[in-house]
């Protein structure tokens, strides 16, 4: 993916970059789910997304639930 967006200069990117990135794209896309969760079946069951999320990708829970309201915040504004 990183390939199509970026072109030639994406075999640039160091592995340090490359692993940063997909932690970022993993944060959102578990952000995304939660939210949809939430939005859909309410917080006692994003609550449990977060933790099942967080067991699959090792992403802090925090940092999953700051994405969700960061996700609802920009949403409802």
């Amino acid at each position: 993916m990183l390939a199509n967006v970026m072109g030639p200069s994406s075999y640039a990117v160091s592995c340090g970059q490359l692993s940063r990135l997909q932690a970022d794209w993993f944060l959102l896309a578990c952000g995304i789910i939660v939210t949809s969760a939430f939005c859909i079946d309410g917080i006692a069951i994003a609550d449990q997304f977060i933790e099942k999320l967080h067991q699959l990708c090792n992403i802090p829970m925090i940092d999953i639930s700051d994405m969700c309201v960061a996700i609802i915040e920009c949403t409802v504004d």
